[in-house]
């Protein structure tokens, strides 16, 4: 059950009218889920409020909770329910809203979405893939370390063995995409090591093609591909991804990305494909700050001219660029869960950039990496965003705004239109007032 704090009307004067003012006292720990009691002012009837707070508040802190939408800071509701008396039956209306705003999703690895039994059955069909049980999947999907990660990474591609495995992978991204309710994704497609094996980049292309038109016929989601031209592999093969890319033109493949190792593959390596890449006219983004300090993030925006970050959470150890990136709006992909596996700049839930990067005017999206890696979905990490690192409903739907407006969508406004209308009606559905 929740802590009650009894709270009395502030005799301050000035406050604006529609505000409700609470004197805390006797509190030294009111935080996430209390429940607060007292009057608003102009009325004599006691309301009770449930109160999301960001951080603790000490004895005699004035709330001023503005019972408008749009503005920052907690959640609250009027007109006492017993259905909300527990904090838990509360957290599992917040975490049903996230599940079913629209959304969008820019930083998604095309493998990452894969399911475990499709994973199995991909192996069996392999003779030298060692995974023949569920066992042996869950083993894999076991990992420590990013070593243990990229084990895994490898044996799935491995495992993919003819163009009907692309169509499996996508059935499964298809099947994410609308358990999240994301209606507009950015999907990276990473083909190094599927050139490597033997397929063709036309062949991979127009499989995916046909996925990807077949979803948007079915059920309106709009998937959009972004090669992955890769840092592992070098330079050179870079090049010749690019070359690949456009040999075969396709109005799905939006542009490039640099992915992979970002020890192995500095940014200023991939200067003259990225040059050929915007000339050609695509969009350049690029991993950076991610397992490497903020000379990477510079790196991909004055060598690579990224039009967007994917981790860049580097940029914290550095004032001027944080400064930059917020004069520049750049958008930066966040992947809290991911970012924790990690662990370069942060390795609990509750600490995180973004903390610091978000009061400065950085503009932050909030992506899921590789969901079935990290055991997390969309939807979840924006939950994990309000509830470990105590951003508001407010902010979290901020977020969901500039995930959209980041795009590539040629008309990412008029997405934006309409994804709000539909999260304005969702708030008329859910027992939420966010301020």
């Amino acid at each position: 059950m929740s802590t009650v704090v009894k709270g009395k009307k502030n005799k301050a004067a000035s406050a604006p009218k529609g505000v409700l003012e609470l004197a805390i006292e006797a509190c030294h720990d009111l935080h996430y889920g209390h429940l607060v009691e007292g009057s608003v002012r102009g009325s004599r009837k006691p309301v009770s409020w449930f109160f999301y707070a960001s951080k603790p508040y000490t004895p005699g802190a004035v709330i001023l909770g503005r019972l408008l939408e749009e503005k920052r800071r907690g959640l609250y509701r009027a007109e006492p329910s017993k259905e909300f008396a527990d904090p838990e039956a509360l957290d599992r209306q917040v975490r049903a809203f996230f599940r079913a705003i629209p959304k969008t999703e820019i930083h998604l690895h095309f493998e990452g979405c894969i399911r475990k039994e499709t994973f199995l059955e991909m192996a069996r069909r392999n003779p030298k893939s060692a995974i023949r049980t569920a066992q042996d999947v869950e083993r894999l999907f076991t990992f420590h370390n990013l070593g243990e990660f990229i084990r895994a990474f490898v044996n799935l591609q491995d495992a993919m063995t003819e163009l009907a495995d692309f169509e499996r992978l996508f059935e499964d991204l298809a099947v994410y995409l609308k358990k999240n309710h994301i209606v507009y994704a950015e999907i990276f497609f990473a083909i190094s090591k599927f050139v490597q094996k033997g397929f063709t980049y036309p062949a991979m292309l127009e499989t995916l093609s046909r996925c990807i038109r077949n979803l948007e016929r079915s059920e309106g989601t709009r998937v959009r591909l972004l090669i992955d031209v890769s840092r592992t592999f070098g330079a050179e093969n870079a090049k010749a991804n690019l070359a690949r890319v456009l040999e075969s033109p396709n109005d799905l493949v939006l542009g490039i990305g640099l992915g992979g190792d970002e020890k192995a593959g500095p940014a200023g390596l991939f200067k003259e494909t990225f040059r050929k890449a915007v000339k050609a006219g695509l969009h350049v983004v690029a991993h950076a700050g991610e397992d490497v300090g903020p000379e990477s993030v510079w790196s991909a925006l004055k060598d690579l001219g990224a039009e967007r970050l994917g981790h860049g959470m580097a940029a914290i150890e550095d004032e001027k660029l944080m400064a930059d990136l917020a004069k520049r709006r750049t958008p930066i992909e966040l992947c809290l869960t991911s970012n924790v596996f990690t662990g370069r700049y942060t390795r609990t839930l509750d600490s995180h950039p973004a903390q610091v990067f978000h009061p400065k005017g950085l503009n932050l999206t909030v992506n899921s990496d590789d969901p079935t890696f990290f055991k997390t979905d969309l939807s979840q990490e924006l939950w994990a965003f309000h509830r470990h690192l105590h951003f508001s409903i407010a902010d979290i739907l901020t977020f969901v705004e500039n995930g959209a407006l980041a795009t590539f969508h040629p008309e990412r406004k008029v997405l934006w239109k309409l994804m709000s209308a539909e999260i304005a009606k969702l708030r008329r559905q859910y027992p939420l007032v966010i301020v």
